[in-house]
């Protein structure tokens, strides 16, 4: 069952009076609930572009996004807001944490418009917990390693519990030991939870450890390919 369908997506942009620039053109493909899969290509090739309009962050110059049934060109905003906050988490390269509130209050950040129930709290504590990094829940994210900046980014995408999930690059700050913990953590939370991920990265070794790959170059796909020797992390 596709829980993203992509048709004919186009991002153009005019950059003065004659130059257009095809950021996305013509790319469709379709996402399986439960996948877990890569987007990778060089720098301009699209893939942040993507990642953003799948992520409703962004509108397209034509083609269409459907995400669980919704057809997102037909939305507007305030259905848009909704489409993130039920069925969209994020992961941003940069961690994204906010400089003087705790690594809770962070995970909970997402919820602050809405207000924060007893209920969510106590489950932000439990994802720290379970992330490892519980006895840090109080601490301002200038005095967390790296590595926990980002355990405390992937609680905080999953305290909607998500359908989806949409990484931008989330090991790019990261050494190579710390990055394949978290994208072992992903691997469990895709593999127990049946959360779709769907990362972008540049980091070709990475690659071995995800489901499926799609690469882009100059705004199109030139290859989607199943890994068939997924590795163990």
């Amino acid at each position: 069952m596709d829980i993203i369908t992509v048709k004919n997506l186009k991002k153009y942009y005019n950059i003065g009076e004659h130059n257009e620039v095809k950021a996305i053109d013509d790319v469709s493909f379709e996402v399986e609930k439960g996948e877990f899969l890569a987007i990778v290509g060089p720098s301009g090739s699209g893939k942040s572009t993507l990642l953003h309009m799948l992520g409703c962050l962004d509108t397209p110059t034509k083609g269409e996004v459907i995400i669980d049934s919704s057809k997102i060109h037909e939305l507007n905003e305030d259905e848009l807001s909704n489409i993130r906050f039920t069925k969209l988490g994020f992961i941003f390269q940069t961690f994204n944490l906010i400089p003087g509130v705790s690594a809770v209050d962070n995970v909970l950040m997402p919820l602050m418009p809405y207000g924060i129930s007893s209920a969510k709290r106590i489950y932000s504590h439990k994802l720290l917990k379970k992330f490892g990094i519980g006895r840090r829940a109080n601490h301002d994210p200038g005095e967390l390693s790296g590595g926990e900046k980002q355990r405390v980014a992937v609680a905080r995408s999953l305290i909607n519990n998500p359908k989806i999930i949409l990484a931008d690059e989330p090991t790019g700050q990261l050494d190579s030991k710390t990055g394949r913990e978290i994208i072992r953590l992903m691997r469990e939370l895709n593999s127990k939870n049946k959360i779709t991920f769907i990362m972008v990265t540049h980091d070709e070794t990475l690659l071995q450890y995800v489901k499926r790959v799609i690469r882009l170059k100059d705004g199109k796909i030139i290859s989607d390919d199943k890994n068939g020797k997924m590795l163990d992390l």
